[in-house]
């Protein structure tokens, strides 16, 4: 028997093939596009019965913060006798959900189709510490970059549908639905489809994807939309894009988004909400939008990240004329190939890591082009690979770290966070980039990767940073980091930046998630439970003191006064619950 999986994604393939240049607007194809309207709803009602019993999605477990005081394990060599950190009371850190990009607020719903079996777990019963102010039929919520409210758009995995409108507006501190669909839009497409939102950075008009009531219904093509957030001013901006994807504000004027091209290919846009047109683009393959500012978009593109790789960037400024025909279009440059209008010349193999919007700063990953990452264990195998800093605008390398196989910047850029392989752990480096002097070198917990994103976090106003070790962490009589005692427990550790002291430490698992403001963060503690931490106050609080396993996906509000966290209640629906944290 076929699978289902396959004819549906093959037909999507065939489907784009079929429209192939698109770039700006798809052509009318009259009766055939319809014939293959048909056939795609067909293949769509085979892949959808397939798919009937589901997979069953482990949710990121959270339960209530246990306090345990930090105990030092004895390493398996001897260690030089230092003071410990004191215990203290819980503590708690947070767990990171943002990218390390630094784009301009792209929230990052969870859009998770309820289990067909539901987890058995306790019963939901909130903590006393934050008041529940709302809780809603629904997975993914939007928070505005600027007011304490946020939309619900198409209520993506609702089971059983609620009467939810289409488009509708919860505004603090009631937080009361008000409904603001326009007359001339209605939810023809859902979460499964890709629906998506992004506010515009005043926080005064929305742009979604969706069919206009002009339009002909069919799934995977969308029209770039917009009204402001009363409902009003209802405008079709773009028609015809493809599983489209937002990635970003260059500007208050200027959106990026990125539509599917098939074969693995996307097609990121520069689009110009003043007159609605595309000032650029550029044909990426097995890659993504990493980061943007106001001049760049920095992108991954090439084979796969083992072939043909590289960190490539693009503007709005052509870098071959406009009259040379190359397949990635005039305005893509890169960092470790050489590109043409006949081809590739590969150097070396990159990847993207981190990005500085304010200097236009990417850290990209490097290795040989031989070399194939995949039969490579990073965390201890030395020499494989390299960091380098790339200056875009200059297209310039300026600075590079040996034997790096991870890194990430301090949102002003100041510190550079890296790993170099070793054993039994990878050492985690502190750089400062205005001295050029390293502040620490620790080993780090990996067990499952090498990835910095899962070990430590840095605070939005860039004063903390939330490490996590493979045991305790030994400092010496200023609180500064020296070495690690190895165990099984793993501990998250919050380091003053200024003093380069440790102020709080405690058994966690990690998973942080900074409020705006930098006063708080979400982590999870030892029993995999949610909880908050209070930086000024120093102590943890949990956000649930039962069945805080269910919680996923916390989302700050603008200025951290609200939090709101998706979770599947007792008749397995998903919901998500808006709890007030702070007084704004």
């Amino acid at each position: 028997m076929l699978n289902s999986s396959f004819l549906f994604y093959y037909f999507i393939e065939r489907r784009n093939a079929f429209d192939f240049w698109y770039l700006n607007e798809m052509v009318d194809h009259s009766g055939a596009k319809r014939m293959y309207k048909k056939l795609f709803l067909l293949v769509l009602l085979i892949f959808l019965i397939s798919c009937a019993n589901g997979t069953r999605v482990e949710e990121t477990a959270v339960l209530t913060p246990t306090t345990l005081a930090p105990q030092p394990s004895p390493s398996s060599t001897p260690l030089p006798t230092t003071t410990a950190l004191p215990p203290t009371e819980t503590a708690v850190l947070p767990t990171q959900t943002s990218t390390r990009a630094h784009i301009t607020s792209v929230p990052s719903p969870t859009q998770v189709p309820p289990s067909a079996t539901p987890t058995v777990e306790p019963s939901l019963l909130w903590t006393n510490k934050f008041e529940t102010v709302t809780v809603l039929d629904s997975s993914t919520i939007y928070w505005s970059p600027m007011q304490n409210e946020f939309v619900v758009f198409c209520n993506p995995y609702p089971n059983p549908a609620p009467e939810i409108s289409a488009i509708s507006l919860y505004i603090a501190p009631e937080f009361s639905e008000i409904d603001i669909t326009s007359e001339h839009f209605s939810c023809t497409i859902d979460g499964g489809f890709g629906a998506q939102l992004i506010w515009h950075p005043d926080g005064q008009k929305l742009f979604f994807n969706g069919q206009a009531d002009s339009e002909e219904y069919f799934p995977s093509n969308t029209s770039l939309l917009s009204m402001n957030r009363q409902g009003t001013d209802f405008q079709v901006r773009k028609l015809s894009s493809n599983f489209q994807n937002f990635n970003g504000w260059m500007n208050e004027s200027k959106l990026v988004f990125r539509d599917y091209f098939g074969g693995g290919h996307h097609v990121p846009f520069i689009f110009d909400i003043t007159n609605n047109t595309i000032l650029a683009s550029s044909i990426i393959h097995a890659g993504n939008v990493f980061g943007l500012n106001e001049q760049f978009i920095v992108v991954g593109t090439g084979q796969q990240p083992d072939f043909n790789y590289t960190v490539a960037a693009f503007s709005e400024s052509p870098v071959i004329p406009l009259e040379i025909e190359r397949y990635e279009g005039p305005y893509l440059f890169a960092l470790s190939v050489d590109m043409n209008e006949t081809g590739w010349n590969l150097r070396y193999s990159s990847a993207p890591l981190d990005w500085i919007p304010q200097t236009g700063e990417a850290l990209a990953l490097t290795w040989d082009t031989d070399v194939s990452l995949t039969n490579v264990d990073l965390g201890h195998e030395q020499n494989v690979t390299s960091l380098q800093i790339w200056d875009v605008a200059a297209d310039a390398v300026v600075d590079e770290i040996p034997n790096g196989v991870d890194g990430a910047f301090s949102p002003n850029g100041r510190f550079l966070a890296y790993l170099t392989p070793d054993t039994p752990a990878p050492n985690f480096h502190l750089l400062d980039r205005t001295t050029d002097q390293i502040q620490f070198s620790i080993p780090v917990f990996s067990e499952r990767n090498i990835y910095l994103s899962t070990l430590l976090a840095f605070s939005p106003n860039s004063r903390y940073l939330i490490l996590e070790t493979p045991g305790v962490l030994h400092t010496d009589a200023n609180q500064s980091p020296q070495f690690v005692g190895f165990s099984e427990t793993r501990y998250l550790h919050m380091l003053d930046l200024e003093t380069m002291a440790v102020v709080q430490s405690m058994p966690a698992l990690g998973h942080v998630s900074w409020s705006p403001n930098g006063q708080m963060f979400t982590f999870l503690n030892e029993d995999e439970n949610l909880a908050v931490f209070d930086v000024t106050a120093q102590r943890a609080m949990p956000i649930r003191v039962s069945g805080g396993r269910q919680l996923v996906n916390p989302q700050w509000s603008f200025d951290g006064s609200y939090l709101s966290v998706a979770y599947r209640d007792e008749a397995n629906v998903w919901q998500t619950a808006v709890l007030q944290i702070s007084k704004p």
